[in-house]
């Protein structure tokens, strides 16, 4: 059985990580919806070493790239 405060503190988590969700669901929607954008040239963008996927590093390399 959790506590009050332990229980309390597990739901504002879970409610961040839900509100975090519905932002970036909200952000991709308004992306797909852009006409000049293209899902897989973004993807090789990030994916320079083609691995054929994306990982922390290959957004903090972009990220710092990018500055």
């Amino acid at each position: 059985m959790l506590s009050l405060e332990t229980d309390a503190k597990l739901c504002r988590l879970m409610m961040n990580i839900a509100e975090g969700e519905k932002t970036i669901e909200l952000s991709r929607q308004m992306l797909a919806e852009e006409p000049l954008f293209e899902t897989y040239a973004a993807f090789k963008r990030l994916d320079d070493d083609s691995k054929g996927f994306i990982n922390s590093l290959d957004l903090k390399k972009f990220m710092w790239y990018s500055k």
